[in-house]
Parts: structure tokens; sequence; C-alpha cells
């Protein structure tokens, strides 16, 4: 059987995920925690919305990006979840506390109301249900760094088809003598 380099990935984010959530996706919070975050600061999409090099700046992109992953959570139709409880879904949102019941809620609280909403024992939620929780937040977030990799794709594509066009235009060759001329000197 072949191992799934993305499950490893997958798993390698959740802690790291955790972290994030218990500083409440705040950049300031997050910053002395991102050098324990290497599989987070490694996606392709929080580089690429970095904007300065700094561990303020990688924490920054980090909330950023997770927040859209938990946002962009959708509910499945054919899995609702178990009756009288919300959807994991929702419980993932509540959890990171992009959900509008716990919006406005301290981590802590946000965590126990989740709790409560999963109807999961507190030790049993602890041990095993908060995870799976941010593994939906983790596979959310490698949507989005594969969504981010083909739009960097693309950009590149677009720079390529633009630099063709402008070689092969006659009236571009004496800027391009310049620019090589330029990179012999």
């Amino acid at each position: 059987m072949v191992e799934d380099p993305l499950g490893h990935r997958l798993d390698d984010l959740v802690p790291e995920l955790s972290q994030v959530r218990e500083a409440g996706l705040e950049p300031l919070d997050v910053e002395p925690l991102v050098a324990a975050m290497p599989e987070l600061a490694s996606l392709g999409v929080v580089r690429h919305r970095l904007r300065t090099d700094t561990a303020l700046g990688r924490a920054t992109s980090i909330c950023q990006v997770v927040r859209e992953a938990a946002e962009r959570l959708e509910d499945d139709p054919e899995h609702p979840g178990p009756p009288g409880h919300a959807s994991p879904v929702a419980q993932a949102q509540m959890l990171l506390r992009v959900h509008y019941t716990t919006k406005k809620l301290s981590v802590a609280e946000a965590r126990i109301k989740t709790q409560e909403a999963s109807g999961v024992g507190d030790r049993q939620y602890r041990a095993r249900h908060e995870a799976r929780l941010l593994r939906l937040v983790a596979q959310a977030l490698l949507d989005l760094d594969r969504e981010d990799d083909l739009h960097q794709w693309g950009r590149a594509l677009e720079v390529g088809a633009v630099f063709i066009v402008f070689c092969s235009n006659p009236a571009s060759l004496p800027t391009i003598s310049a620019y090589r001329a330029h990179l012999d000197n």
C-alpha cells in the first residue's frame, strides 16, 4: 500500500493549527510561536501573502490564511452530523471563532461552546474530537494552497505569454538588445 504524502502533511498541520487556535487567530499572539510552525509557514499561500519577512509578518499571513480556510468550509448535506448537534464543519468554525455563535467569545469560551455543541464528553473531545475538527481546517488549508499554486502558475504563464509576444514584435528588438547589453555589463 502506498502512503499518501498529503495525508502526512495533513497530520503535521493539526498540532500547528491547535497552537494558532489557542492564540485566538491573533497575529501578535501567534508571533512568538511562528518558529514552531514550519508546516504552516511553508505553505505557498502563506508565503505569497507575506508582505514583510518578519515573524509578525508570517504570523499575520498565517492567521489570515487559517481564518479564510475555516470560513470557506462548507457543510456536506450528505453528512449533517448527529441529530441535535452542530455539524462538524460548524464545530470547526466555532472552534476557530469564525462562526457567528463564537465570534465574540474568548478562546476558552469558544472551546467550551464547541465541545457542548459536539455532544462529546470533555475528555474525549480534548483527546480526539478537537483534532478531527482541526483536520477539516487543515484540509481546507491544503485546498487553498493548491488554488494559490494554480493561480501562481496562471500568472507565470501570463507573464511568459506577454514576454513571447513582446519578443516576437520587431519593434521591440532595440529594447531587447539594450536589455541584453545591460546583462552583459
